[in-house]
């Protein structure tokens, strides 16, 4: 089987498992699942976040041992093996780690994914150097307890790096459309927006609405003593006036990014954002202490 086939057979795979899975671990009813499962399989997207995690991290992953939370079908996994760094997933839908599992072995890759949650990981204190995930934390039952199960398995000094969007900005990714800073805090209101702009409130009661401000809080109530050493806000910035990555519904938000450059407007863009904490998505990086 050529690999252009065999690329197109685990895509119509994805799409009939994303269809057999609850909404809430994939989108909501008016997604385009196969763009969905064409952008999970792509690993172009994976090795910029493999180089995102190499520029913000004072780490040699090349000596480190990085387990992924929500693996999903593993590509992350596979764009790091192939650079020859020691990469673990963990994956709550057990069709999706067979699935991974399969392709793993097809391209001669070596790693150990399972079935699990970020809630209950199945791994012994201080076992890894990073832990990682994204956007996966808006979806799992207790985010807590998922940023105190991944402090746990990490050494001293190791690292949390986690790619959320933010609920305290201008735009839900996941539907594809503009939001208010915490329109989550005021619930009919927020279904009526959503049934307005022509999607389904249901999936929003799925999520949990992860705010830089919530993140501190869970720092501060981890049980481990750690420090959030970066929100993503850089990032954001550079992003501004460069090319952001068009996944998901993404290239909507890059039309109004560019009317914005056209205007001359990007400067204010740029100083509220950073004031009021709306830039997205966060990257949350965070350090546990020595």
């Amino acid at each position: 089987m050529s690999l252009a086939s065999r690329d197109e057979k685990f895509v119509a795979r994805v799409v009939e498992l994303q269809s057999n899975m609850p909404d809430h671990l994939v989108c909501d009813a008016h997604a385009d699942r196969e763009k969905l499962a064409r952008d999970w399989l792509d690993e172009t997207r994976d090795l910029d976040r493999w180089k995102l995690i190499e520029r913000l991290l004072p780490i040699d992953l090349k000596k480190s041992k990085t387990l992924e939370i929500g693996s999903g079908v593993g590509t992350f996994v596979m764009a790091g093996v192939r650079q020859g760094l020691s990469v673990d997933g963990i994956e709550p839908v057990k069709e999706l780690v067979e699935l991974n599992n399969e392709r793993l072995q097809q391209e001669g890759i070596s790693a150990d994914v399972r079935v699990g949650t970020g809630e209950h990981l199945p791994y012994p204190d201080q076992s890894y150097d990073l832990a990682t995930s994204f956007q996966v934390l808006e979806h799992v039952d207790d985010p807590q307890q998922v940023i105190n199960e991944s402090l746990r398995v990490l050494r001293p000094g190791g690292y949390i790096f986690f790619i959320i969007p933010s609920y305290h900005s201008f735009w839900e990714g996941h539907y594809g459309i503009f939001w208010w800073p915490n329109l989550h805090r005021y619930k009919p209101l927020m279904s009526r927006y959503i049934r307005l702009m022509r999607r389904d409130p249901a999936y929003a009661d799925t999520l949990n609405f992860i705010t830089p401000q919530l993140l501190h809080e869970a720092v501060s109530k981890a049980p481990i003593k750690a420090n959030i050493e970066n929100l993503g806000y850089e990032v954001w910035r550079e992003r501004l006036y460069k090319k952001m990555p068009a996944w998901g519904y993404t290239s909507r938000l890059l039309r109004v990014v560019e009317i914005a450059r056209k205007l001359r407007l990007l400067k204010i863009v740029e100083v509220l954002g950073k004031r009021w904490e709306f830039y997205t998505p966060i990257i949350f990086v965070c350090r546990r202490d020595s």
